[in-house]
């Protein structure tokens, strides 16, 4: 296949609205070259006390992290269509009049407005997180693309072309000046070529940029600020130990990976690629080697009588989330005080529904069959009523459930197999309970792991508290 991947425009108009209705949120512009001091949104992408991320870094951890997947590879082609249409623009001499882009322009403001999507074309941008100047300049391309399409053709400039004319046409011109992409993960600074025409790693980091949510590329800086931290905590580690703690992380992964059941015996490395990644990226990503230095943090300052004496100070809580639980399913019916609309039912009339089908189930397998097609929980239907292991802690699980998890495994201490609890009250309706088989508490070489890995977190927390992390897009960017 000569390019990455088709185009995602469709026609002239399209092109332009389809540039910025994909979360072209930053329309942050690239730093300038010059200047006297390093300022925040213009020489650095984030910041905090004793670490810095300069733009520079920020795009080589994007391309690092994203330019390989199907993303990635949408955002190149993107930037390709437009470098070529503005390559065969100069080279032909196609120059897009002020009236002809006005009369586009406002075509397009109309079928917003006609389409409820805003009032006004204004609205409509900056509810879409794009400054005038950009969807004009974007407009222009597009309307180029149109006109170098038509004259290739042979058609006249009032004619019409559907997408797939367009498309071709555009597909033609880049066969004929031929596609060359260089070897991930572009160190000659050179991503691909198609005759005269470049596109560099600053450009495609930067386009690249301008595709991915505000709330993924904030994280992104956060992690590689992070890992300077804690990199800092090492002064005296070597590279050759540093390493070595990375390949022991990322083998922990690999076991994990290819023990689990989920993946059907799927190679790692395997499943690095289908995500667009490499083990090359992997070693260099900064979430990735800030776990491993995490892991050799608490490995040099807690032994297990440490890790012990931490559980002890904080037994409640691990036990609550990581002890004795039961395999638990569920029968849910919506249900609130007063009915209306959105309430189909009120608690009473749901509990007596319960009691109803509890009459017909004598143990979890019958409450299963049931939960299959009564309960009011769509997702939980396929998995038959299936809300998972229950613990006195469990995350994400109502209150009440939690509740008579608790006070079941405390009351009873057999086998819980088969036993039906309810009608119980929780948040929007009522539910019916079947108990499946009983998790016992772990041992301390497994606990010790639920241990070890809340130590890395808080250190990890301790590092960069989410309070003193500066990125130049603010937090409530669109």
């Amino acid at each position: 296949m000569l390019y990455p991947v088709k185009s995602p425009y469709k026609t002239s108009a399209a092109l332009a609205l389809a540039l910025f209705l994909s979360p072209l949120q930053a329309l942050h512009a690239s730093p300038p070259q010059e200047a006297q001091a390093e300022r925040l949104g213009v020489e650095l992408a984030a910041l905090t006390k004793g670490a810095k991320l300069t733009f520079p870094e920020l795009n080589a951890l994007l391309l690092q992290r994203n330019g390989l997947t199907p993303k990635g590879r949408a955002a190149l082609r993107e930037l390709i269509d437009l470098k070529v249409i503005g390559h065969l623009a100069k080279e032909r001499g196609v120059v897009i009049s002020q009236a002809k882009l006005n009369r586009r322009w406002s075509q397009i403001e109309k079928d917003v407005i006609e389409s409820g999507q805003a009032s006004t074309m204004a609205e409509f941008l900056e509810s879409s997180g794009v400054d005038r100047e950009t969807f004009r300049h974007y407009l222009e391309l597009a309307l180029i693309q149109e006109t170098l399409a038509l004259k290739a053709l042979g058609l006249p400039d009032d004619s019409e072309l559907n997408a797939e004319q367009q498309q071709l046409w555009l597909e033609s011109e880049m066969e004929t000046l031929g596609y060359q992409e260089m070897p991930a993960y572009w160190e000659d600074g050179v991503v691909c070529k198609l005759g005269p025409i470049m596109v560099t790693t600053a450009q495609f980091a930067n386009h690249l940029r301008n595709q991915l949510e505000t709330k993924e590329i904030r994280q992104t800086c956060y992690e590689a600020l992070l890992f300077k931290k804690i990199r800092a905590r090492f002064p005296d580690l070597s590279p050759a130990a540093e390493a070595k703690a990375i390949e022991q992380e990322i083998n922990l992964r690999r076991k994990d990976v290819e023990s689990n059941p989920r993946y059907q015996g799927v190679k790692y490395e395997d499943l690095l690629q289908s995500q667009g990644l490499t083990m090359r990226s992997l070693q260099m990503d900064p979430a990735l080697r800030s776990s491993a230095l995490s892991r050799l943090w608490v490995d040099r300052t807690c032994d297990d009588a440490c890790l012990r004496k931490f559980y002890e100070s904080e037994r409640e809580n691990f036990d609550g989330h990581f002890g004795e639980g039961v395999e638990t399913y569920a029968i849910l019916l919506n249900a609130a005080k007063l009915k209306n609309d959105m309430n189909p039912r009120t608690f009473e009339e749901a509990e007596n529904l319960i009691e109803e089908l509890r009459k017909d189930i004598k143990d979890v397998e019958a409450l299963k069959r049931i939960a299959g097609v009564r309960t009011d929980d769509v997702n939980a239907r396929a998995s038959r009523g299936l809300i998972g292991w229950v613990r006195r802690r469990t995350a994400g699980v109502d209150p009440a459930i939690r509740k008579a998890v608790s006070d079941t495994l405390d009351a009873t201490p057999g086998p819980l197999q088969n036993m039906i609890i309810g009608p119980l009250r929780v948040q929007g309706g009522v539910v019916l309970l079947g108990f499946g088989a009983r998790i016992a508490a772990p041992t301390w070489e497994v606990m010790s792991q639920n241990v070890h890995r809340e130590l890395r977190r808080r250190f990890m927390v301790e590092q960069l508290p989410t309070t003193e992390f500066e990125c130049w897009l603010s937090a409530d960017a669109k």
